[in-house]
């Protein structure tokens, strides 16, 4: 009887494992990605309750923004419909205005924003590679490397799908 039993299970998963390599897969849709990154006009100053009434984050545009220094009320680093980021939770960024222009303009293309940026930063010092490692908590914990190259290195981890 126990024979039988795994004689059943290894014929099922055998066919399991046969079939799955023949289905076809869609092929993978392409995505244009921005960078939204720097000081505190990238952060964004704007307040959401003066936004003119209809403006609404369209949901098709995805936004991956950090942590730290940038809020939206949901969890950073991970990909989310168009929303606010800044650095409290009542205000906006170029994100919004931005995000909505572009898929007006391209209907049928799929757009992603990544967003990092810190007000009161020096374009200088703290964005520069190979600066101190004073800065890094800004985004990671990438040790000496500026806050431009900590971008550059978190969006290619999470296009490749890298937590």
């Amino acid at each position: 009887m126990r024979s039988g039993l795994a004689l059943a299970v290894n014929v099922f998963a055998l066919g399991a494992a046969v079939t799955v390599p023949l289905a076809q897969a869609a092929p993978p849709t392409p995505v244009d990605v921005y960078l939204i990154g720097g000081q505190s006009n990238a952060t964004g100053q704007g307040y959401l309750a003066n936004l003119p009434d209809g403006v609404i984050p369209d949901a098709r545009v995805l936004l991956f923004h950090s942590g730290g220094h940038l809020h939206s009320g949901t969890e950073p680093n991970t990909w989310l419909p168009l929303r606010q980021a800044s650095e409290s939770p009542d205000r906006f960024g170029p994100e919004l205005g931005f995000g909505n222009r572009l898929q007006e303009l391209e209907p049928d293309r799929k757009l992603a924003i990544i967003k990092h940026a810190c007000s009161g930063t020096s374009l200088f010092k703290d964005w520069a590679p190979g600066s101190d490692a004073a800065d890094r908590v800004h985004f990671g914990t990438a040790g000496t490397l500026g806050l431009g190259r900590r971008m550059a290195d978190k969006m290619h981890d999470k296009l490749e799908g890298k937590p």
